[in-house]
């Protein structure tokens, strides 16, 4: 999963991710379960993530990338 870069915005940071990810699901066979949480899948870095940010990154990673298990 990618890293976020913390002098990016969230927004960014997602993009990028997701971005890294939707390549990754096109190639594969199998399924992807992503490893997402603070500092990474562009989760924010706080001691306790903004709700909103990590329900806005894993419905963008299941419905654009098609993850599982998220």
């Amino acid at each position: 999963m990618m890293n976020t870069n913390t002098t990016q915005s969230t927004p960014w940071n997602l993009a990028r991710a997701i971005t890294y990810t939707k390549a990754c699901s096109d190639i594969t066979r199998i399924p992807l379960h992503a490893n997402i949480g603070m500092g990474v899948g562009g989760i924010t870095v706080h001691d306790h993530t903004p709700i909103d940010v990590t329900s806005r990154a894993s419905k963008a990673m299941v419905e654009i990338c098609r993850l599982d298990g998220l």
